[in-house]
């Protein structure tokens, strides 16, 4: 029993440790939802973004390819971003919706919940599009507007 005590003691103090030198980074949710904007005149903001919503279904990985646009912009000195990605209609919308529900954008080291980006069917433009916002606690650096963007996210389960 001791042993378990001091294995759990040196486990949450490594997690400290790890904390504190920045080599585990919290994800900076989003803190405030901006409404939708209609993305119309300002699209060359916006950057293109591969990105694949993967499902297991009965043990195996299908992976769905799709296209997201993201823009990074300052809002009361905070790095702020909207997106939105082009989906085909049907069963694919709500996976996609499910799978960036739960994933993250990464930009410039930072990880940020995925879940402001707007699901937009595929009839649409991208610059016809509404693309869902986002504000978070992060202070504006110039670096976020051209940093690289990455969508992550773990495969759905899916029913067979």
């Amino acid at each position: 029993m001791t042993r378990f005590v001091l294995a759990i003691a040196a486990i949450a103090a490594g997690m400290a440790i790890a904390w504190q030198s920045g080599w585990i980074k919290p994800d900076a949710f989003a803190s405030q939802v901006i409404a939708r904007q209609r993305v119309a005149g300002d699209f060359d903001n916006y950057r293109r973004l591969y990105f694949e919503a993967a499902v297991l279904r009965s043990g195996e990985r299908m992976a769905e390819g799709h296209d997201a646009y993201v823009k990074a912009f300052a809002r009361d000195g905070r790095l702020a971003l909207c997106g939105f990605a082009v989906v085909p209609t049907g069963p694919i919308t709500q996976r996609t919706r499910a799978w960036l529900d739960n994933g993250r954008l990464e930009i410039a080291g930072q990880r940020i919940r995925s879940n402001f980006i707007a699901v937009q069917a595929q009839t649409a433009t991208p610059s016809d599009a509404e693309a869902g916002c986002a504000s978070t606690e992060l202070a504006w650096r110039d670096g976020y507007r051209s940093a690289p963007l990455k969508l992550t996210g773990v495969p759905l389960l899916d029913a067979p």
